[in-house]
């Protein structure tokens, strides 16, 4: 139990002590400060990234081929289809009034690359404008 003589003696230790008082307080008000600020820049960055995201919609569509497993499988896959050609994107286009944006993406995967990179090559996407 706190007694009333504890708080005088507490109360005078801290005039005794000004600089180290001052300090300390300045040191917990700084603290609380920069939690704040933290947690205050942590929302506002999840806000920003949550709208980013509704911005790419929840409606989009992604046609995209299998990778093939084997040099045979991708033969034969090269052999029955031509996959998705501009030609295609273009009928898409003309064919279906709900769409409000189409591009077509052509995947590259370079057998060099310069200026070396570190980790593995990278994959090339070109798509149009």
């Amino acid at each position: 139990m706190i007694r009333f003589s504890d708080i005088l003696q507490a109360l005078a230790n801290l005039r005794a002590q000004k600089t180290r008082t001052l300090l300390t307080a300045l040191g917990i008000v700084f603290g609380v400060g920069s939690v704040i600020g933290m947690l205050a820049i942590g929302s506002g960055a999840e806000e920003e990234s949550l709208r980013f995201i509704e911005q790419l919609g929840v409606r989009n569509i992604l046609i995209d081929s299998r990778q093939a497993t084997s040099q045979e499988e991708l033969q034969q896959r090269r052999r029955s289809s031509q996959g998705l050609s501009r030609r295609d994107v273009r009928i898409l286009e003309a064919n279906i009034e709900s769409l409000e944006r189409i591009s077509d993406r052509k995947s590259m995967h370079p057998g060099r690359v310069l200026p070396k990179p570190s980790r593995d090559i990278p994959e090339l996407y070109g798509v149009r404008p």
